[in-house]
Order: structure tokens, then C-alpha cells, then sequence
């Protein structure tokens, strides 16, 4: 006997019997194969489409078949071949609580509120300002591109950069005292909200500005003093202590000096507060003076006529104007004049100072 299996699905055909009504189901042709088993077992059944009530085949002709989407449309398709379309142009979304990723928003262009994290991995480009803080302050005169920091208190937030674990150099704004300073201030500090912090310089409003370390500068406004450095008798070299012993200048002071800029000037100061040369007799006179790299930049005359004095050797005072920063040779001289006597110098810390003041021009 052959038992007659189906190896894909069956479309079935109603037949109605003229004259009987009688109704039978047959597959359409086609739409099945049909294939030969060999089996020692015949079952006989009359037929049965379905258990129970009998009723006709579901009519599949309003069943969707296909749905796509072309922006803004939706297109669906039913069994009968007929189609029909969606609008979704005038959607508008409310709300949405929750999305994991997000490929490709362009452009996005409502008001977005975040309350956690954002994590932006590619680059990040804003036209307008961007403002950090919870703040409400009245802002004015801010311009795109701007950065608007405003905890809605005098402690602004932080600009932190961080460099090693608790460790960071910060910039922030703050109201309170710092030295000599007090009031609104803007502060560089390292550990900005961490232990250990410091302030290391802070600006007021006025613009006085405080620095814990010192600041070395590369360039000056003419007259700014660049330099200045005084020196007791143990910091220069005295060659000896009887000076002016001919008509040929005696150099007995020398130091050298390496200018901080190659624009300035040097302003050469020396103190001389006791000379003597009254073991001889006569009239006497003397130059004293001071030379930078052997040239004079000042001097002094002093003579002594029949008892009576004019001018004095010392204090010598004068400038040499500087144009490099290869280390100078000064030198402090006297000679005679008209003068038949020497003169002797007391070498102390309180009678002999050099001072020497680089100034910006």
C-alpha cells in the first residue's frame, strides 16, 4: 500500500458536488510533491480537514504579507496584493527613558538634558558656550567659544590637571584672604580639593598679584630694574691699600659682572668712607675713577692748594650702557695728579661698598 507524504506545504482547492452540495478539499496542483513510501501497514480514514466544527479555510487575502520604510513613510502590503502607507512626518517624540547607543543623529537639534555620564570618544566641536557649574548667576558680554564657570558662589568650580594620582595643578576663582591679598581672587594651585593643597599664586581684583616662588623674567620695559646686587669689601678683590702712588691709575678694586639682558644699562655705584694722605706737605691733587672693560665711565677730582680743599675722590658714581651679556671687568683707580704723596685706603666692611644696578632701556 502507498502512504502518500507532503515534503512541503499544501495549498488546498474547495470543491463543491453540483446537485449533492457536497464539499471536498483537494491540493492545488503544483504546489505539492508528492511521494511513495512502502509500508506493511494500511490505515483506511475517510477524510478530515481539521477536528470539530469543519468550517472553511481562513481567508488570507487582509493578512500583511511585507512592510518596508522610506523616510518618513511606512509601506505595507496585504495578501491580496493591495498596498497602503503610513505618514510618521508628524510624530514628535516625548520622552525617552532609556537608549544604549545611538550610530547616527544628524542633525539633533532640541534641548537635551543628561543626568549621568556622557562619554564622547571622537572629537567634540561647540559653536555656542559652554556653561559648567549649577549656577544661576546673570551673565553678560560672553561670546562664543566661552567657557562660563558658576557654582552660584564665590568658589567657582575648577579647571583641574590632573598629572599623577591626587595630584593636580588647578586654576579656580575664590573669596577670601591670601597673604596680603583678600576678597574675589583667581588662584593657581597644585592639589586644587585635594590634601596637601597649596595656593601658589593669586590675583585680587585690582590686579595685585602674590607668587609663593619668584618669577624670573626674559624681557623688561625700559627702566624696569633688572639686577641689583651690593657688595662688602670680602665679595670684590682689593689689590692693596696704598693707591695714587704715581701719575699712573692704581687698580685696586676689581670685580666681574655678567649682565642678566643684552639691553640695559649698568648703574656702578662705590662707597669709599675713609682715605687718608696727609703725611706729606704741600699741595696735592688726585683722580679717582671708574672704568668698565678699561674704559672710564666716571670720575672725580680732588686738590688740596695751601690748606684748603676742593672736591672729594669718593663716593664715585656712573652708567655704562650695555649691549650683550659677555661678563664685564670693573675697576675702581686712582692717580695723582699734581701730587707728591700717597694715599692709603681703609679696607672694612662698614668703609668700602660696590653696588651695581642692571636697568632695562
Amino acid at each position: 500500500m502507498e502512504n502518500l507524504q507532503s515534503t512541503q506545504p499544501i495549498t488546498w482547492v474547495k470543491v463543491i458536488i453540483p446537485g449533492t452540495g457536497e464539499v471536498y478539499y483537494t491540493p492545488l496542483e503544483g504546489s505539492a510533491i508528492l511521494q511513495n513510501t512502502t509500508t506493511n501497514l494500511a490505515i483506511t480514514a475517510s477524510y478530515a480537514l481539521s477536528g470539530g466544527g469543519g468550517s472553511d479555510p481562513t481567508d488570507t487575502g487582509s493578512l500583511l504579507t511585507t512592510a518596508s520604510f522610506s523616510d518618513p513613510r511606512l509601506t505595507f502590503t496585504k495578501g491580496d496584493g493591495n498596498a497602503f502607507t503610513v505618514d510618521l512626518s508628524s510624530l514628535t517624540s516625548t520622552s525617552a527613558s532609556f537608549a544604549s547607543t545611538a550610530s547616527f543623529v544628524n542633525p539633533l537639534t532640541q534641548s537635551v538634558a543628561i543626568t549621568g555620564s556622557l562619554t564622547v570618544n571622537g572629537n567634540n566641536t561647540t559653536t555656542g558656550t559652554t556653561t559648567l557649574g549649577n549656577g544661576t548667576f546673570t551673565k553678560a558680554g560672553f561670546a562664543t567659544g566661552d567657557v562660563l564657570l558658576d557654582n552660584n558662589s564665590t568658589d567657582t568650580p575648577g579647571v583641574l590637571f590632573y598629572y599623577a594620582n591626587n595630584s593636580n595643578y588647578g586654576i579656580d576663582s575664590w573669596s577670601g584672604s591670601f597673604d596680603v591679598l583678600s576678597g574675589q581672587q583667581i588662584r593657581i594651585t597644585n592639589k586644587l580639593n585635594e590634601t596637601g593643597g597649596a595656593v601658589k599664586m593669586a590675583m585680587d581684583t585690582t590686579g595685585n598679584v602674590v607668587f609663593t616662588g619668584f618669577v624670573k623674567a626674559n624681557a623688561w620695559r625700559a627702566g624696569q630694574v633688572i639686577n641689583d646686587i651690593i657688595l662688602s669689601n670680602t665679595e670684590v678683590t682689593i689689590s692693596t691699600t696704598t693707591i695714587a702712588t704715581s701719575n699712573t691709575d692704581t687698580d685696586f678694586l676689581t670685580y666681574s659682572y655678567t649682565p642678566v639682558s643684552s639691553r640695559s644699562y649698568l648703574v656702578i655705584h662705590y662707597h669709599l668712607a675713609s682715605y687718608d694722605y696727609t703725611g706729606g706737605t704741600g699741595n696735592d691733587s688726585y683722580f679717582s675713577r671708574i672704568k668698565v672693560d678699561g674704559t672710564e665711565i666716571t670720575y672725580a677730582y680732588q686738590s688740596t692748594v695751601n690748606g684748603f680743599r676742593t672736591g672729594v675722590l669718593f663716593p664715585l658714581m656712573g652708567r655704562y650702557t650695555n649691549s650683550n651679556t659677555t661678563a664685564k671687568s670693573i675697576v675702581v683707580a686712582a692717580r695723582r695728579n699734581l701730587a707728591d704723596d700717597s694715599i692709603t685706603i681703609v679696607n672694612s666692611a662698614t668703609s668700602m661698598w660696590l653696588r651695581i644696578t642692571e636697568i632695562a632701556r
